[in-house]
């Protein structure tokens, strides 16, 4: 039945008339009513703000060098920065920055750092925010902290990429904004959680400072920063890898030959848990099969272990890739010497013209050679001690490939006058 269908018919009369026009005036009432609802409905509704203002990057913080090893141009620079640590966080914040460091470059777990910690300047950007921990509704704290990753395209995981960039660009100012290898964004919250970003302006490495495997997760991700290393955990034991070639060292494809057949068999004496033996064993990258990785276990596969022997390796090469041996060579005839980056580590050889001369290692008097007037070229020779490892399987067996990186030679060519 249409609508036509159930109106009903008003007849001419008296009581008729009467009749339609009270249901005239009543329906001309409720389109009245009708009408003005509609228009306060329509009303302007009160505007909410999408993003309310979050705090200022510029003017709640300082920064510190926090370990000084040297010229940064000369050392890989390291700047830790967090969120959502209110004024009464600042001693929690401190100490979480003390045991990342306790633990990256003074256990096993976090070698090879350890050993190159001479390589690193550390600097700590302390961020005071309003209150204490994330705003996880409206992001007040001055990165805009979350635990929860909204869009990986966006900027916009765990912090706003760009804010942290600022932050940490505005403050590194201080110290001439050196090149900063190792970006440190620690959130003041208990989840679990890290993760490195890869936007342009410099890697990311976020995590959360409060949970359990903090220390863990931390040295894992920078395992990612300091060696481009892929991760080699599994979160489908059933699904098939289906890509490319892996361009990371831990990973392949390819068993015939391994990209890692220099250390096929070679038992790592520092291994936890786990097979100590490098093979290839199948399961990387999340997926169970088609895919292998170095050790059964590793600090890149469930952060248990320290870094396998090629992961180590790899960790040890980028070292050297922005770090030299010699930071300087002084020269104040008869004397030549040089400054190291850390004098520990290395042995030094000298030859004057082709020969190899005694010396106390890090300096020569030529004086006591009986070179006649005239020049005379030194050669300085330099070279990270653990190649004397190479190939052995002692615990210092670290580095089998491209071992020239971690050797330095300069030449001098001096004139020498008899006074």
């Amino acid at each position: 039945m249409g609508i036509e269908d159930q109106q009903e018919v008003i007849k001419p009369g008296a009581l008729g008339m009467k009749k339609y026009y009270v249901n005239l005036l009543t329906l001309i009432s409720v389109f009245a009513i009708i009408l003005f609802s509609c228009k306060k409905d329509n009303t302007q509704p009160e505007i909410i703000e999408k993003d309310p203002p979050v705090q200022d990057v510029y003017t709640n913080g300082s920064v510190i060098k926090y370990i000084d090893n040297g010229d940064p141009d000369k050392r890989i620079n390291m700047v830790f920065i967090g969120d959502g640590f209110a004024l009464s966080d600042q001693p929690k914040w401190r100490d979480h920055v003390d045991e990342m460091l306790e633990n990256l470059f003074s256990s096993d777990l976090g070698q090879p750092f350890g050993r190159y910690q001479k390589f690193f300047n550390v600097y700590r950007i302390d961020m005071i925010s309003e209150h204490s921990g994330l705003d996880l509704l409206n992001r007040y704290t001055p990165l805009r902290g979350m635990t929860s990753c909204r869009d990986w395209t966006a900027g916009d995981c765990f912090t706003d990429w760009s804010r942290t960039h600022d932050a940490i660009d505005y403050y590194m100012a201080d110290f001439g904004n050196p090149d900063i290898t190792f970006r440190e964004v620690a959130l003041n919250s208990i989840e679990h959680f890290g993760s490195v970003h890869y936007p342009a302006r410099g890697l990311l490495n976020t995590y959360s400072a409060g949970h359990g495997n903090t220390v863990n997760i931390f040295i894992h991700e920078n395992g990612h920063i300091a060696g481009k290393l892929a991760d080699e955990y599994v979160n489908d034991a059933e699904a098939t890898y289906s890509g490319s070639e892996p361009a990371a060292v831990n990973v392949t494809t390819i068993l015939n030959p391994l990209k890692w057949e220099c250390w096929v068999g070679y038992d790592m004496p520092y291994v936890i848990n786990g097979s100590p033996t490098i093979g290839a064993y199948e399961g990387a990258k999340y997926v169970g099969k088609g895919i292998y990785r170095p050790a059964e276990q590793c600090m890149m596969n469930r952060y248990t272990n320290p870094f396998c022997a090629v992961c180590r390796e790899k960790i040890i090469l980028d070292f050297y890739r922005k770090v030299k041996p010699v930071d300087t060579v002084l020269i104040s005839l008869p004397e030549i010497s040089v400054e190291l980056v850390d004098p520990d580590l290395f042995n030094v050889r000298w030859f004057v013209d082709g020969d190899e001369v005694a010396s106390s290692g890090l300096f020569i008097d030529l004086s006591t050679l009986g070179l006649s007037n005239g020049e005379h070229t030194v050669r300085i020779l330099v070279s990270d001690k653990i190649l004397e490892f190479s190939y052995t399987g002692a615990y210092f067996d670290w580095v089998r490939r491209d071992t020239n990186l971690l050797k330095q030679e300069i030449v001098k060519v001096l004139e020498l006058q008899s006074n």
